[in-house]
């Protein structure tokens, strides 16, 4: 605990942002983010996300992001109320990441996507995905928003713009939690019946379980569909869905270069690869990448100790 403490003692912004949130240290100590996350994986993910966001993000983006009321990434008009997607942190989602895309209508939020960001064990930018949640009671909102959005629905536009921010990281992949591996479960009824599968949206939108069943890899880019592959009759509705995309796409886009430093690749010798022990088993698999950080922490406990600093 005291080398985060060190960690976020190392700049005024970090500073302001552990004053703000002080869970950020709780976040250390339970097993939240995915399940049976380790004492070591749960640091360094903290400190590998606020490093990236550190080197990608201005200091006012993130003194927006973390400590005002978030960055506005696009805004619509849905029923004459505004409809936006936001850039932000919220206490309510710390048990399953660090920062949020959040869908709103006018003062009430529809969707809330949470991630984190960091490296991977060979060292690339990775963002994964902690959980998405609806809003109860918004059934008929996100059908009236769906045909807005010409057949588009709303938890989907939320995942387009968490890829655009994945690419403007300049991240490789996007894994995103699965059933199997959601911090807690309590998604799951008493009779280990879905209320809501993640599984299956992940499925919908091209992923595919990775090596490790709690995560699905993701691709970056959302599958569209080819003109010739829709019936003839939806021809117009999706060239007016896909020039309403690509039409969010340029304001996000734009957005995101007016709060992001004009650097290189964003990363640094100081990050720390982002979940290299899995000591234990999700339905009952143990992947071999596991076995093998299992067995070289076996053999040299200074790899613990590497990982921590």
């Amino acid at each position: 605990m005291s080398e985060l403490i060190a960690f976020f003692d190392g700049t005024a912004v970090r500073r302001e942002v552990v004053a703000r949130h002080p869970w950020i240290f709780e976040q250390v100590t339970r097993q939240v983010f995915y399940r049976r996350s380790s004492f070591h994986e749960r640091m360094s993910l903290i400190k590998a996300h606020y490093l990236l966001f550190e080197n990608c993000f201005t200091e006012k983006a993130l003194r927006r992001i973390y400590l005002g009321d978030g960055l506005e990434l696009w805004r619509g008009e849905f029923q004459d109320s505004p409809v936006s997607l936001n850039l932000c942190c919220n206490s309510r989602d710390r048990r399953e990441g660090l920062a949020t895309i959040a869908l709103k209508l006018g003062n009430h939020t529809l969707y809330r996507m949470i991630f984190w960001a960091g490296l991977d064990s060979d060292g690339r930018v990775e963002l994964r995905i902690g959980s998405l949640h609806g809003a109860l009671g918004r059934l008929k909102t996100y059908r009236d928003l769906t045909k807005h959005f010409f057949g588009y629905r709303p938890k989907n536009l939320v995942l387009y713009a968490l890829r655009m921010v994945a690419r403007k990281l300049q991240a490789e992949r996007i894994l995103a939690i699965s059933n199997a591996g959601f911090f807690a479960n309590n998604h799951l009824r008493v009779d280990r019946k879905l209320q809501t599968s993640l599984n299956e949206f992940w499925q919908e939108a091209g992923g595919e379980i990775s090596a490790d069943p709690r995560f699905f890899n993701l691709p970056m880019l959302e599958p569209r569909k080819r003109m010739e592959e829709t019936k003839p009759h939806k021809h117009t509705l999706y060239r007016k869905r896909f020039a309403l995309i690509d039409g969010i796409d340029q304001v996000i886009a734009k957005a995101l270069d007016g709060i992001m430093k004009p650097s290189g690749r964003p990363v640094t010798t100081a990050m720390v690869p982002l979940g290299l022990f899995v000591d234990v088993t999700v339905t009952g698999v143990l992947s071999h990448r596991s076995k093998e950080h299992t067995m070289a922490r076996q053999r040299n406990p200074l790899v613990t100790r590497r990982l921590a600093g």
